[in-house]
């Protein structure tokens, strides 16, 4: 009986270790896409100014 609860116990710990290590990197992901596009916008204003002045 101990042996079963310790197996179940492990199973619950791999999925909740998966469910974090996913939810890191999709935040992780967010975050560089937000970095990515915000010096993606500022590179394009700074190209607008340029052209403009």
């Amino acid at each position: 009986m101990n042996l079963m609860s310790h197996s179940i116990n492990r199973k619950c710990y791999k999925h909740v270790y998966s469910n974090f290590i996913l939810e890191i990197s999709s935040l992780l992901l967010r975050t560089c896409f937000q970095i990515a596009t915000r010096s993606y916008h500022v590179q394009v204003q700074v190209v607008l100014e340029k052209m403009v002045l």
